[in-house]
């Protein structure tokens, strides 16, 4: 119930200000003594402005967003976004966090969305800066309202976790997941010391999984480049990692 109040309280104001004018004018001009009676409505009329003014005056309104939105940053949040917001002068309740870090300055860790919850229940709406929050914080979020702005992805390997070693006779296989903004066709190279071993064409799409395999012939310490390059050939990016491939078993 306090929530509705809180939510609706504007329009409850506005209805009552507007029934309180009408009946105070309405009584104005059924007085018997009509002798002043435009002086008595103009001043009726002044003393609602005025109330009306000073309920609503700016100091009122800036208290209310203070009161009723709350930051929350999560890894990979944007900085410009974060400063459009703290531009605006307001006072947000200010949280990250516990992956986000270095921690901005004028804002606390919050453990989790029950911490939010339990310790801010005045907060309305929070907006959520960053990549988002995972799957097990999101179940925490019933009754909260969040508003997501999520940060654009950076160009590049999104994903890149390549394995250090495999088995004589086994495949390296390599998958990530890619980033590329540009109009370009991106194309993938995978090499290995004085050859190409695999490539893969990528798609104009904001993200793409990729696979590239590639069978040692023999067995040894073997260091892996990937490129990407478009299809007008230009660079995009590099990465290197060593692979051993060693007999079965392998000898630490």
């Amino acid at each position: 119930m306090q929530s509705f109040f809180e939510e609706y309280s504007g329009i409850i104001f506005g209805l009552s200000a507007g029934l309180t004018t009408f009946l105070m004018l309405y009584w104005q001009w059924r007085r018997p003594n009509r002798r002043r009676r435009a002086l008595r409505l103009v001043l009726s009329l002044l003393v609602l402005l005025s109330l009306f003014v000073w309920a609503f005056a700016p100091g009122y309104w800036q208290t209310r967003a203070q009161g009723s939105s709350g930051l929350l940053l999560t890894p990979g949040f944007s900085a410009d976004s974060l400063a459009l917001f703290l531009e605006k002068g307001a006072a947000y309740p200010a949280f990250a966090l516990p992956s986000v870090s270095p921690l901005p300055p004028g804002f606390d860790y919050a453990s989790d969305l029950r911490f939010l919850r339990q310790n801010h229940p005045e907060i309305r709406q929070w907006h959520v800066l960053g990549e988002g929050l995972p799957p097990h914080l999101l179940e925490q979020s019933a009754g909260m309202r969040l508003r997501f702005h999520f940060s654009p992805l950076p160009s590049g390997m999104l994903s890149f976790a390549p394995p250090a070693r495999i088995l004589e006779g086994e495949y390296l296989e390599f998958t990530g997941l890619c980033h590329h903004a540009g109009p370009d066709t991106l194309w993938l190279f995978l090499r290995s010391p004085g050859e190409k071993v695999d490539s893969v064409r990528l798609e104009t799409l904001p993200k793409t999984t990729f696979r590239l395999l590639d069978r040692p012939k023999s067995t040894g310490q073997f260091l892996y480049t990937l490129e990407a390059i478009s299809a007008k050939g230009k660079w995009y990016f590099q990465k290197k990692w060593p692979l051993r491939y060693c007999p079965d078993p392998c000898s630490k």
